[in-house]
């Protein structure tokens, strides 16, 4: 035995271990691979029954103590939240919602303008008056245009702004840090300004001062952020969650946790399904599921809400305030986390 002790029954009375042959046969192994597939599988499976269909049914069997039926939380959570970003990064592309985004812009401001044009009236004859006016307030426009533009060229010619001095590249970085060094000390950026501000250039000229690639390389680099700010986000919504229920004594801050990594594993598996819909739905004959999609959000709500309430076990008026207070305070801690992640995701790419 591993603690040392004699054994004569068929496990250890100290440590518990199983009193077996040190050498196992080879149909021993075989037994006890195939033993240990299905009953992993069969955990499985009943945890994710109960978890989709009743919510905070294994939270209230965990606080119990009976959970040798059920797959570990923590187990539960990594193999769930792995299986849906796996899936997640595999059907999301980046690139391609940047790009939807830029011709959406592109389609607001894309007017097409025909030069020259000749206004007829109902008679057919060409409004020359107005011809003639319009040419010289197009005159003087392209005159202001001009003028606007020259100052401009003038006012930044030394800027960072420029991308070559004489027709020789021009080092971004290196031409502001040499700009904030001809300011006064109290006047140059600040440390946060001057961090940002070197990455910004940093980037131009990284990417050419291409746009879109910049855009792409900063979602794609906050998209795999993306399984952090969930997994921080838990033991912040576990303390919302104690903030609400702390009359309740008899839940600790652990019962939080438990109770909000089976909410995420819920929420994973709602997820999956919702994304696999929406790309069904692009498939032909199959417009259909859209009249799912609806039916899987509002489940969703409705899972959110069935959680809480069988697992605090108070009555529907105080769940639905405490519900909407849980959404509201979670709304406000995705944004800062999203903007903290954004931000780190900015400084690393």
């Amino acid at each position: 035995m591993n603690c040392g002790a004699v054994v004569n029954g068929k496990f250890c009375h100290i440590c518990g271990q199983e009193n077996v042959e040190p050498r196992e046969t080879f149909w021993n192994l075989v037994t006890h691979f195939v033993y240990d597939i299905t009953h992993f599988d069969g955990k499985f499976f009943s945890t994710v029954k109960y978890l989709v269909f009743k919510p905070g049914f294994l939270s209230r069997e965990y606080m119990r103590g009976r959970r040798m039926n059920y797959l570990n939380p923590i187990k539960m959570y990594v193999f769930t939240s792995a299986f849906f970003f796996i899936f997640f990064f595999s059907v999301v592309n980046t690139s391609d919602a940047v790009r939807l985004n830029e011709n959406e812009s592109a389609g607001k401001i894309d007017v097409p303008i025909k030069k020259n044009a000749t206004i007829v009236d109902s008679s057919g004859t060409a409004l020359q008056k107005r011809k003639n006016a319009g040419q010289l307030n197009q005159v003087k426009a392209d005159s202001l245009v001009q003028s606007i533009s020259d100052s401009i060229q003038i006012k930044y010619k030394n800027s960072i702004a420029a991308d070559t001095i004489k027709n020789k590249p021009v080092n971004r970085v290196a031409h502001y840090d040499s700009i904030q060094q001809t300011l006064p000390v109290d006047k140059r950026d600040g440390w946060i300004i001057h961090r940002f501000t070197t990455k910004e250039q940093a980037l131009k000229e990284k990417y050419a001062g291409n746009k879109r690639m910049m855009w792409e390389a900063l979602a794609e680099k906050f998209m795999h952020y993306f399984p952090q700010v969930l997994f921080v986000s838990l033991p912040i919504v576990a303390l919302l969650l104690q903030l609400l229920f702390y009359r309740h004594k008899k839940f600790y801050y652990a019962d939080h946790i438990i109770f909000t990594v089976h909410l995420y594993c819920g929420l994973f598996i709602l997820m999956f399904l919702r994304i696999s819909v929406s790309k069904g739905k692009a498939l032909p004959y199959m417009h259909w599921l859209k009249y799912f999609t609806v039916l899987l959000i509002a489940y969703t709500f409705w899972y959110l809400y069935k959680s809480m309430r069988n697992f605090y076990q108070q009555g529907r008026a105080k769940t639905i305030v405490k519900f909407s207070l849980l959404l509201f305070s979670s709304v406000f801690v995705m944004a800062f986390l999203f903007l903290v992640f954004g931000l780190l995701a900015f400084l690393t790419i």
